[in-house]
């Protein structure tokens, strides 16, 4: 306004911004042109990235999430644990709505970079999207399925709330023994009948460390690593399945 004795809206500064960094960097039709050359300089300069680091160094627990982006489909998404319990990305899609046709595709694909056919020796972890669930059934029937645990306690505290339910909840969602596990839940019936009946019925095997398979335990019992992955990337356009 003092330099230029000119009085402009927020809406059009945030326009004109948005214009002259399409400009400079390109728009979403150049960046997703771009997206099959630096798939082809991984492979060409890092073969077997992915292969590589996921079964030499990885735990073999995946979780697979999926989040909506603006105005643009929703992210699926693969990600592994590495011995530190750090993110390793596997794979990303996008794709223009989440159900289970678009994750079976999705799924087909990580075989190969994971070289595990039908899932044997392999933990996945979901939300209760029931297109994941079928999917994981078709492409991967010998894979061992968690549910998010957080999934779960969202739900039930929206009916339950207090803190000891919470406190009964975690401790029963963190034991390490079936001998525990059964303590904490028989402590929470006693305290609520409702809270342990609402629990018992969310397939118990799938939610608790207790009942993971022998040699894949570790704190993997919710999808916070793959949410914390999925919403820091922001692509805008249907594509191709991109390794990362």
């Amino acid at each position: 306004m003092k330099k230029y004795q000119c009085k402009v809206s927020p809406g059009q500064c945030g326009r004109a911004k948005t214009k002259v960094l399409d400009n400079f960097e390109g728009g979403l039709k150049e960046h997703y042109a771009r997206l099959s050359d630096y798939q082809a300089e991984i492979l060409e300069t890092k073969p077997g990235t992915v292969k590589d680091g996921w079964i030499n160094g990885c735990r073999k627990v995946i979780c697979l999430d999926g989040c909506f982006l603006k105005n643009h489909g929703q992210l699926l998404s693969a990600v592994g644990r590495e011995a530190n319990n750090h993110i390793f990305p596997v794979a990303w899609a996008v794709v223009s709505v989440e159900n289970k046709k678009k994750w079976k595709w999705f799924l087909n694909l990580l075989p190969d970079d994971i070289e595990m056919e039908d899932g044997l020796g392999l933990t996945l972890i979901s939300d209760q999207h029931k297109g994941i669930i079928e999917a994981i059934k078709d492409v991967f029937p010998s894979a061992e399925h968690k549910q998010c645990t957080r999934h779960i306690y969202a739900i039930f505290i929206k009916k339950f709330r207090g803190l000891q339910s919470k406190n009964l909840f975690w401790a029963a969602a963190k034991s390490t023994s079936k001998q525990w596990f059964e303590m904490h839940m028989e402590e929470l019936k006693t305290s609520s009948k409702g809270e342990y009946d609402h629990l018992m019925e969310r397939n118990l095997i799938t939610w608790s460390k207790a009942f993971c398979e022998v040699g894949r335990a570790c704190d993997a019992y919710e999808n916070g690593i793959s949410e914390s992955l999925i919403h820091a990337y922001e692509p805008h356009k249907e594509s191709p399945l991109s390794v990362c």
